[in-house]
């Protein structure tokens, strides 16, 4: 007996094994990172980031990414592949990280991502489990958001006035600096109470971050929020350093009070 057996084999015209995605990718990209770990409830933005790809012979890619908060990043051989409009990219390899040079240690890491065919769109993340108990760095290309650049927990003093009268400064203080999704911040100045007064936490929702040009940036918001029962109005102006050092002027108007409490943060 005669048995006809029909195989039907189906290619993916977009993954053909001869071909090296890496080349189509290759190149250097510039984006910045966001950082998430155990230790921190608010996300480390980090602008100018670059990344380099490089196409090795064998059809995987050599991935370079020396960042300025976390240290160098090499993937020796990631693995390129296409799918559709996007190129998935994975591997592993060392990263080398510490608070100083005597301190630096390799640990093992390992990236997944995708960049899109027009190379408009990069997002990779890396990870790096023995550290701070587990670290997560997704780096995408383009240029950061000033509200995630600034987001973060400051720690300094706060200086108090009403009118000519000045008070004794509140030391411990601290600033809270979210990013809101629409691209502006929320600034939490933590509770407070000094000669008869007592505040809660004021929080102060859609103020305006603006990058300066010396790597600087500003903040300015209305204030109209509640402080426990307390109405609390007056504005916001303040700056945060490139060094990361926060100056910062609330201008406070509680309730009926005739006149403005003007309390000044420097911190970091």
């Amino acid at each position: 007996m005669l048995v006809a057996v029909l195989f039907t084999v189906s290619c993916d015209k977009n993954d053909e094994p001869d071909v090296n995605h890496a080349q189509d990718i290759a190149g250097k990209y510039e984006g910045y990172s966001v950082s998430e770990f155990q230790y921190t409830a608010i996300p480390i933005t980090t602008p100018s980031e670059n990344i380099s790809i490089t196409a090795n012979e064998n059809g995987t890619g050599t991935l370079s990414f020396e960042s300025v908060t976390w240290g160098k990043f090499t993937i020796p051989t990631a693995e390129v592949t296409l799918t559709g409009n996007e190129y998935k990219i994975a591997g592993s390899g060392k990263t080398v990280m510490g608070m100083d040079p005597a301190s630096q240690k390799e640990y093992d890491c390992t990236i997944t991502g995708t960049i899109s065919k027009d190379k408009k769109t990069v997002s990779i993340l890396f990870e790096v489990p023995a550290v701070m108990g587990g670290l997560k760095i997704t780096f995408t290309q383009g240029e950061a958001p000033a509200s995630m650049v600034v987001a973060g927990v400051y720690n300094g003093t706060l200086e108090l006035s009403v009118g000519s009268t000045n008070m004794d400064p509140v030391e411990n203080s601290k600033v809270t600096i979210k990013h809101q999704e629409n691209g502006k911040a929320e600034v939490t100045l933590e509770g407070f109470g000094e000669g008869g007064m007592a505040f809660q936490d004021i929080v102060i929702e859609d103020v305006e971050v603006t990058a300066k040009t010396d790597g600087s940036y500003s903040l300015t918001g209305n204030i109209d929020t509640m402080s426990g029962t307390t109405n609390v109005t007056g504005k916001l102006e303040g700056a945060i350093a490139k060094e990361g050092d926060a100056n910062i002027t609330f201008t406070l108007k509680p309730g009926a009070m005739p006149m403005n409490i003007i309390a000044v943060f420097t911190g970091e």
